[in-house]
């Protein structure tokens, strides 16, 4: 996990490994941190003490249930019906 934020001239950074729980800083940046900390929890499961998560942004409720998929749609096949 890896933070990059602009705070006045400088860049400030943060790198986390190995873990899969991690203290939120959605207090210091508000959206600029929370929305991406809700989108990593929910696509790949890291978990962020402190975050006041708001629902699903992208996956259906039951996705984890086996009852949701992702439907993905090939590059390729996007640029066909772009053409079209």
């Amino acid at each position: 996990m890896s933070y990059h934020y602009e705070v006045g001239d400088t860049i400030e950074a943060y790198t986390v490994k190995g873990e899969d729980v991690l203290p939120t800083i959605s207090h210091i940046y508000d959206v600029s941190a929370s929305w991406p900390e809700e989108e990593l929890h929910e696509l790949i499961g890291v978990n962020f003490e402190g975050l006041n998560m708001k629902g699903r942004l992208f996956l259906p409720d039951t996705m984890f249930e086996g009852k949701g998929q992702i439907l993905v749609t090939p590059l390729n096949e996007l640029v066909k019906k772009l053409k079209e």
